[in-house]
């Protein structure tokens, strides 16, 4: 059953950021929603300045994690094993579980985006 009350809410400004990236190159991400806010679903931001890769779709512990990214702005190179394709502005990308993929800004522009996962880590 669940012990919550009503509904949480989380401002972005009180919430630490992190780096997150390989190779130098960092993006940052804010968690907003997760376990420790008592929700199985994780949501957050994420950012890339141009030029910045970051790696993601580590497997899971229990290698059921999917995700799905909203961008809000910018264009951003999405590779795995099976391909690659440019996503744009406005575009919601689901990533199925249990692969790893690469995001890279394309363009001059910085990438923003709104990102959920379930289950929450």
């Amino acid at each position: 059953m669940d012990d919550r009350v009503g509904p949480v809410v989380v401002d972005r400004a009180n919430v630490e950021a992190s780096a997150r990236g390989e190779g130098g190159d960092e993006g940052i991400i804010t968690r907003l929603i997760t376990r420790e806010k008592q929700s199985s679903v994780l949501l957050g931001l994420f950012s890339l300045a141009p030029g910045q890769r970051a790696t993601f779709g580590l497997p899971h512990p229990n290698g059921m994690q999917e995700e799905i990214y909203y961008l809000l702005a910018g264009r951003l190179r999405v590779s795995w094993t099976g391909g690659e394709f440019i996503a744009e502005t406005g575009q919601a990308i689901l990533f199925p579980s249990g692969q790893t993929y690469y995001l890279e800004t394309f363009g001059d522009g910085a990438v923003e985006l709104v990102w959920t996962g379930y289950p929450a880590p």
